[in-house]
C-alpha cells in the first residue's frame, strides 16, 4: 500500500510537470506564430505603401512594427537554445524598420515634391533594391519565427511521449505489485487459513493427535 501510494504520488508530480512544460511550450508557439502573423501584416502594409505612396499605410506600416517589437521584447525563450533564434529575430526587425525609413525617405525625395518616387533609372533602381530587401528580411524573419514553434511542437510531443510512458511504466509497476500482494496473500494467509478448516474438521471429527504444521 505505501509503495502504490508512492507511485500514485509519482505519477501525480509527473503529470504537473508535463502540464507545466506543455504550457511553456504552448506558449512559446503562440508566441512565435504571433510573430508570423504581425510580419505577415507588416508585409501587406508595405506592399500597399509602396503602390500608394500615403501617410496612413507608412503610420500603419509603424504601428504594425512597434506590435512586433514589443512581442521580440519578451523573455518568452529565456534560458534556452531558442534565444538565439529571438536574438536574430531581434536583429532582422530592425533591419527592416532601417530599411522601411530608407524607402520613404526614398519617395519624400520625389522630384517637384510630388508624393511618388523618383523617376529617374537610378532611383527606380535603389527603390527595387529597397524593396528586395525589404522583402528578403521579412522572409527571415518569417522563416526564423517559423523554426521556433516547429521547436515549441517538437517540445510538445516530446513532452507527451515521455510522459506517457513514465505513466505506463508506473501503472505496469502498480500492477505488478498489486499481483505480488495477492500471490503472498494467497500463499501466506489463504493457505494456511484452508489448513486451519481443514485441521478443525479432522480434530472435531475425533482425531485429537492431528496436527496442522502451521507455526506462524
Amino acid at each position: 500500500a505505501c509503495v502504490s501510494g508512492v507511485i500514485v504520488l509519482l505519477i501525480a508530480v509527473t503529470l504537473v510537470i508535463a502540464s507545466q512544460r506543455m504550457d511553456r511550450a504552448v506558449d512559446r508557439s503562440q508566441y512565435a506564430m504571433n510573430i508570423i502573423i504581425g510580419i505577415g501584416e507588416l508585409r501587406a502594409v508595405t506592399f500597399e505603401y509602396i503602390l500608394q505612396y500615403h501617410e496612413r499605410p507608412r503610420m500603419q506600416w509603424k504601428q504594425r512594427h512597434d506590435s512586433v517589437a514589443g512581442l521580440l521584447a519578451g523573455d518568452t525563450f529565456k534560458g534556452t537554445d531558442q534565444q538565439q533564434i529571438v536574438n536574430v529575430l531581434r536583429q532582422r526587425h530592425q533591419d527592416l524598420k532601417g530599411t522601411f525609413s530608407r524607402l520613404t525617405r526614398h519617395y519624400a525625395s520625389g522630384r517637384n515634391g510630388s508624393s511618388g518616387p523618383p523617376e529617374t533609372a537610378l532611383s527606380r533602381e535603389l527603390e527595387a533594391r529597397l524593396i528586395g530587401q525589404l522583402v528578403t528580411t521579412s522572409q527571415e524573419i518569417i522563416s526564423a519565427a517559423s523554426r521556433l514553434a516547429r521547436v515549441s511542437e517538437s517540445e510538445v510531443a516530446n513532452t507527451l511521449r515521455w510522459t506517457g510512458v513514465l505513466v505506463s511504466l508506473a501503472i505496469a509497476l502498480m500492477a505488478l505489485i498489486i499481483l505480488a500482494n495477492t500471490v503472498l496473500i494467497i500463499r501466506y494467509i489463504l493457505k494456511p487459513i484452508g489448513r486451519l478448516q481443514r485441521g478443525i474438521e479432522i480434530i472435531g471429527n475425533g482425531d485429537l493427535s492431528y496436527r496442522t504444521g502451521i507455526t506462524s
